[in-house]
């Protein structure tokens, strides 16, 4: 027999995480104060969400994160710089990285993650990951030198 999630909630009477459980069930959030602290919510009660269907709150993980702000320098920067962003995430998407063209002090933080000796035995990752991005820097060199003067502003500095 199959069950939903949402009957498995109502089978088992789930009733920890209620900001987790409510939503999942299609509850709308509490139209009192009252209402709010006998619900087990965690915070304060927002006046404004009062009667509205809860949603499931987005984590903030790296793959949120660049399909909420793009595939940019910024959010590239702000991953690095928050150690959002885990070793393989990092080595598979150093090709987006440097040509979001962001700056040179976020390369020397990658450079340094990437060539650390620690690092890279504790993400076990199999030798064909490094090969493929050794592979990416190596091809993103050879497009730099054959560029012209004009392309050498779309490819930023390696």
């Amino acid at each position: 027999h199959h069950f939903t999630l949402k009957q498995l909630i109502r089978k088992l009477h789930v009733s920890e995480s209620p900001n987790i459980v409510m939503p999942i069930l299609g509850k709308k959030y509490p139209g009192t104060q009252e209402e709010f602290y006998r619900s087990k919510l965690p915070g304060h009660w927002d006046e404004n969400e009062a009667g509205k269907r809860m949603k499931i709150p987005t984590p903030y993980t790296w793959e949120t994160q660049l399909s909420a702000n793009g595939n940019n320098s910024k959010t590239w920067k702000d991953l690095i710089m928050s150690r959002k962003l885990p070793y393989m995430a990092m080595l598979r998407n150093l090709r987006n990285i440097i040509l979001s063209g962001v700056k040179d002090y976020i390369h020397k933080i990658v450079q340094k993650k990437l060539c650390s000796v620690e690092d890279v035995k504790r993400s076990k990752q199999f030798p064909f990951r490094f090969l493929s991005a050794y592979a990416v820097l190596d091809e993103l060199e050879t497009k730099k030198e054959k560029s012209t003067d004009c392309d050498s502003a779309l490819i930023p500095l390696l």
